[in-house]
């Protein structure tokens, strides 16, 4: 690799040449600051992990500290709080205003000479990450400051470039937050109007769904003897659980059942919808997703999944699959899982669900509005993947000194 005239090697990392490689323990330091809720006289915002959004740096909310009996480590504005349990490494935070944290997050203040916010976006870099995810511990692992005071921070002299380098990545994050916000705000109206265009009038038939299709259980197979680890030709790509995201269908994470185990009824049928079935969580139960191949490849499902098929053809598939978004449907997924202790549904269930059934002609056109305001949603889903991309991209090259800001 040529080495431009103003950058040099250091530790075999290629950086400016007024740059230093400095370890993070030289940088900021964890807190050992502690206080006792119960004793105290300040009542305390508290900041737990789960007040704490994965991978946004965003705050969901806080907890009074006088609810809370343990000790807690004390934070003041300007900190970085940074989840130190390896589930949660990509939980990150710059506080926003004096509290208390749990002792799952480290409270790291960073030195005098150093930009707290710069030092925000350096935890975020995949050098930190990587380096914390090498933890100890079985139960609940947890990276060891010990280990992660040892990564080596490539860092300008001047503070001021410190501060322009945040101050860009923080104009990213905020384009980021807006297009969430739009796309919350999008849902938030979708979920209305679905709920307003699916409610039944005097002119609607009341049909239970077993009248228009029917639902059929996956495919069962022994993990050890029954799953490839690549498509074969004798095998079928299945659909998981963890395929459902957020009522589509995601293509990552398949696996690949040899094919003498699935029915033929069990090969997915475009308007088919993917039904979570059973679940460890019950709030994951009866999900689903509307499935239109996107090749020429088959698809089945697992045994914890179910597929609702419909024969009529007086009935438009996209209007049922609707009806699986609605609060009446979840409120009657709730009302069967709230008597037992097992998390499952049977076809059966799924069949006797009522709901109102207009013509033809006005299910196309409630399927037709509603689809277009999905659309709308998926093009902005799309824009915010691009805009995280473009963010990493410029942590990539201005954390770096790649790109230069002064």
């Amino acid at each position: 690799m040529d080495v431009k005239e103003a950058y040099k090697q250091v530790e075999g990392e290629f950086i400016p040449e007024d740059w230093e490689l400095k370890r993070l323990g030289e940088i900021c330091t964890p807190s050992n600051n502690r206080i006792n809720p119960l004793t105290s006289t300040v009542n305390y915002k508290c900041v737990e992990l789960e007040h704490i959004s994965q991978e946004t740096g965003r705050l969901l909310g806080y907890t009074d500290s006088k609810l809370l009996k343990s000790q807690k480590t004390l934070f003041e504005k300007n900190d970085v709080l940074f989840g130190k349990l390896r589930p949660y490494l990509k939980k990150y935070l710059l506080a926003e205003f004096d509290g208390v944290c749990t002792s799952e997050i480290w409270v790291l203040k960073t030195k005098n000479e150093f930009d707290s916010k710069w030092l925000y976006y350096q935890m975020q870099s995949n050098k930190v990450i990587n380096i914390a995810n090498q933890s100890t511990g079985t139960k609940m692992p947890r990276a060891e400051w010990k280990t992660v005071e040892e990564t080596l921070i490539p860092t300008p002299s001047s503070k001021i470039e410190q501060v322009s380098i945040a101050a860009a990545l923080s104009d990213i994050d905020n384009l980021i937050q807006s297009i969430e916000k739009l796309i919350d705000k999008k849902r938030g109206i979708k979920q209305g109007t679905l709920q307003e265009l699916l409610k039944p009038n005097d002119n609607w038939a009341i049909k239970k769904l077993g009248e228009i299709g029917e639902c059929i259980r996956g495919v069962s197979y022994n993990g050890d003897s029954d799953l490839y680890q690549d498509d074969t030709w004798n095998s079928v790509r299945l659909f998981r659980s963890n395929n459902i995201q957020k009522s589509t269908i995601d293509y990552n994470n398949l696996q690949f059942v040899k094919n003498t185990r699935v029915k033929e009824k069990q090969i997915l049928q475009a308007g088919d919808i993917l039904i979570c079935m059973a679940n460890g969580s019950k709030e994951l139960v009866g999900k689903s997703a509307f499935y239109l191949p996107e090749d020429n490849l088959n698809y089945t499902f697992g045994a914890f999944m179910g597929s609702f098929r419909i024969f009529d053809q007086d009935t438009d598939k996209r209007f049922i699959f609707y009806n699986f978004q609605t609060y009446s449907y979840r409120s009657f997924i709730d009302i069967l899982l709230s008597g037992s202790s097992i998390n499952n549904l049977k076809p059966s269930d799924i069949e006797s669900i009522e709901i109102g059934y207009p013509s033809k002609t006005e299910q196309i056109r409630i399927a037709t509005i509603l689809f277009d305001m999905d659309k709308e949603i998926v093009a902005l889903e799309n824009k915010l993947s691009k805009y995280k991309q473009i963010k990493q991209g410029m942590m990539q090259n201005l954390l770096t000194g790649r790109i230069r800001l002064v």
